[in-house]
C-alpha cells in the first residue's frame, strides 16, 4: 500500500469532526505532524473571536459582563 502524499492526507483529515483529528493525531507520527503543521486541529478547538468578557470580582455585589453590541446585516 502507498503512502498518501501530506497534501492529500491534510486534505482527508480536514475533512473530519475535531474529535476523529484529534483521535487521528495518535494513529502515526506522520499523521500527527501533518496535523500540527498543518493547523488542522487549532480553528475547531479555538474561537476565531471573542465575543464578551465576563468578570466576577470578590468584593462586588454583582458580576460585570462587557460585550460588543452584535453587529446587523445589511439588507
Amino acid at each position: 500500500m502507498g503512502a498518501l502524499s501530506d497534501d492529500a492526507l491534510a486534505d482527508t483529515l480536514g475533512r473530519l469532526e475535531a474529535c476523529d483529528i484529534a483521535a487521528s493525531r495518535c494513529v502515526r507520527k506522520a499523521w500527527r505532524a501533518v496535523v500540527d503543521a498543518r493547523g488542522l486541529l487549532l480553528p475547531l478547538v479555538l474561537p476565531h473571536s471573542v465575543h464578551g468578557i465576563f468578570v466576577n470580582y470578590i468584593d462586588h455585589e454583582r458580576p460585570r459582563t462587557a460585550s460588543r453590541a452584535p453587529r446587523r446585516k445589511s439588507p
